[in-house]
């Protein structure tokens, strides 16, 4: 994969980038959207040792860091002790992130401004993040290339694989398929090579979630697992068919919401369908 070329890129579009792959290095990691009250907190995760929370400070800084630069970040790390003071937050960790190697002076500079507070304060540089883009290429391709159209495309691919396939059958066979034009029984291995493939397809292109899928003689049960948001299943008496949908990270939801349809049927006149109406009316719960 090409390296991120970070001086060309938009300071809002570095951040984002940036604050997505910190949430995916660390799951449960969550992006603070920017307010009067964000206390100088991009990305909040908890410690390594457990016992608080890191703060990742996200700057779009690519090239020797000038005064004022240098004064947001200082002002980014008292805002923070604010608020931690002001909101009982137990920070332990503090980073300065950007697509920037430290020089020696940057270091001390950081070292000056940090230290005394009891928090461990370090630089995050150009090295980490480019370790993270190589991590999760599919962010990268996703935010800053052409991967969410790519994206899209293998997904409706896909569907008309899978479309296609699920249309053929004993009748499409015989209707439409030459005698003798497949060479011998499908076996074993061949399906699970298939099904192999269809799996890295569908998991190959998207940086927010990855998926899982099963047939089953009997509708199976969906046990809670870890990221699991969502699972459809259907079928019919001979077999089910069941895809569950996982969120990478916490944040997952927030950039791509998962879109769900319903319907929910009541009969009319019952208490149901009153509070439906209600609830449609006048947003009673």
């Amino acid at each position: 994969m090409a390296r991120v070329e970070w001086t060309r890129i938009e300071p809002g579009d570095i951040e984002r980038v940036v604050s997505m792959l910190l949430c995916r290095e660390n799951p449960s990691a969550i992006r603070i959207r920017p307010s009067r009250g964000d206390g100088g907190i991009d990305v909040m995760a908890p410690s390594s040792d457990g016992t608080g929370v890191a703060v990742y400070q996200v700057k779009s800084f690519s090239s020797n860091l000038t005064a004022g630069q240098k004064a947001q970040a200082e002002r980014s790390f008292r805002r923070l002790l604010d608020y931690a003071r002001g909101h009982g937050l137990h920070v332990t960790e503090w980073y300065l992130t950007l697509p920037l190697d430290p020089t020696n002076d940057n270091l001390e500079w950081l070292s000056g401004f940090t230290a005394g507070h009891g928090i461990t304060a370090e630089w995050r540089g150009l090295g980490f993040l480019e370790g993270l883009a190589g991590t999760y290429p599919a962010l990268i391709d996703y935010y800053l290339r052409d991967g969410k159209d790519r994206l899209q495309a293998a997904l409706e691919s896909i569907t008309t694989v899978l479309r296609t396939t699920l249309q053929l059958g004993p009748a499409a066979t015989a209707a439409g398929t030459p005698a003798g034009s497949l060479a011998g029984p499908l076996m074993p291995a061949e399906t699970a090579g298939t099904l192999a493939a269809l799996h890295a397809t569908l998991n190959e292109h998207d940086p927010h979630f990855s998926y899982d899928f099963s047939v089953d003689s009997a509708c199976p049960k969906v046990p809670g697992q870890p990221g699991l948001v969502a699972a459809v299943q259907e079928g019919d008496a001979e077999r089910w068919v069941t895809f569950k949908v996982f969120a990478r990270c916490a944040e997952s939801l927030v950039e791509r919401p998962v879109p769900l349809g319903l319907t929910i049927t009541a009969e009319s006149g019952s208490d149901l369908h009153r509070d439906i109406e209600a609830f449609d009316r006048y947003g009673t719960p």
